[in-house]
This record gives structure tokens, C-alpha cells and sequence, in this order.
């Protein structure tokens, strides 16, 4: 069976890089969603509308799509919007990766440019794993959370859902990060993190 053309829900910096890796995979982008028409295109894209038009609705479900939205809450929204109203939802992993053939991935997920995802890692739903992220062996990041360019997860790092590591952050082993977790860019996490915390330095601190 062939395979569908693809639809990206949202049209920024972020999906352009999601366009790229698309394609790089053989896939064929025909156009996006948005709340209104962008002036740049690009890739001269088709504008479709807004998603959550009902005739935008019903044309999505002639297509695969993916979600190309870099802020984890409205990423969030809008994946469970288009699931509950049967479309179908595509992972995004650019080929120069190195993702384990024992590692779990959900639905709706960018794997970066030359990120790594070791041994037994579960990767879920509507994750965004960044260019140069690392996400050891064992590790669990939880539903539309984002990992940011270069930042490294230690072997057995649990991430909440909508939990956000800044470039560069360095989470050590063992440690649990909460939900709704914002860590600074180039933070280095020593002590597990509860919910809704911002920390930011070296060693982190609350802010």
C-alpha cells in the first residue's frame, strides 16, 4: 500500500524542521493547518485552514499527520483533538538517529538530527526529542514532553508529561523529573524534581 500524503498541524520554525525529516524519510508534505495563511512559504505548501474546522476535519482523514507544534501544552490539545476525531497521528524520526530496536515510541513523536535513544527507553505520546538529545537506557519520557537540542538524560530518568529540558540540560541517572517540569538551558539536575518546578544553574536551583 502506498503511503498517504502528510498534513502538518502548524507552520513555524519547528515544523519546518519536522517537514525536513519527513521528507528525508521518503515522505511526501503537502501542506499544513493553521489559524491563518502564512505569507512565507517555504515550501509553498497548501493551506488547508484551521483543524478544527469540520470540513478541515473531514479532509485531514485523506492524509497522515503530524503535529509540528513546539509548545508541549498546545501540542497536547491539539494531538488529542485530531485523535478523538479519527485522524491519524505520524512519528517523525530523521535517519542520521540512533534509536534502539528496544526502545518503545509512542505516537506522534520527533526523534532530531543525530539524537540517540538507548536500550528499553519509552519514548510517549506527542514527544518532541530534540537534534543531539541523549536519552539513555531505561528511561521513560512521559506524553508531550520535550527534550531540547543537546540535552542528555542519564540511564534511568523518569520525565513527566509536559515537562520541558532546556538545550543543554544534563538530568543525572536515577532521577525522577515531575510533570509540567521546566528545566533551564545547560542545567545540571543532581536531585530528583517535583511537579510544576522551574529550576535553572549548576548544580539546579529553584526559581
Amino acid at each position: 500500500m502506498n503511503k498517504k500524503q502528510v498534513v502538518l498541524i502548524g507552520y513555524s520554525g519547528h515544523a519546518h524542521v519536522v517537514q525536513d525529516i519527513l521528507q528525508l524519510n521518503g515522505r511526501t508534505v503537502v501542506g499544513y493547518c493553521e489559524l491563518e495563511e502564512k505569507k512565507d512559504k517555504p515550501s509553498n505548501l497548501m493551506y488547508l485552514g484551521q483543524e478544527t474546522d469540520k470540513m478541515v476535519l473531514a479532509k485531514l482523514k485523506e492524509y497522515d499527520c503530524f503535529v509540528a507544534i513546539g509548545e508541549n501544552t498546545v501540542r497536547e490539545k491539539t494531538s488529542r483533538y485530531l485523535l478523538d476525531n479519527g485522524i491519524c497521528l505520524i512519528n517523525a524520526i530523521h535517519p542520521s538517529a540512533s534509536v534502539s530496536a528496544s526502545a518503545i515510541l509512542g505516537t506522534g513523536v520527533m526523534i532530531g538530527p543525530n539524537s540517540v535513544i538507548n536500550a528499553n527507553a519509552s519514548i510517549q505520546d506527542g514527544v518532541v526529542c530534540n537534534s543531539g538529545s541523549v536519552v539513555e537506557h531505561d528511561c521513560q519520557v512521559g506524553a508531550f514532553s520535550h527534550i531540547c537540542p543537546g540535552a542528555v538524560l542519564g540511564g534511568n530518568v523518569n520525565i513527566g508529561e509536559l515537562t520541558l529540558i532546556g538545550t543543554g540540560a544534563v538530568i543525572l541517572l536515577n532521577l525522577c523529573i515531575g510533570n509540567c517540569v521546566t528545566v533551564g538551558a545547560g542545567t545540571v539536575v543532581i536531585k530528583s524534581i517535583k511537579d510544576n518546578m522551574k529550576v535553572v544553574g549548576n548544580p539546579h536551583q529553584p526559581i
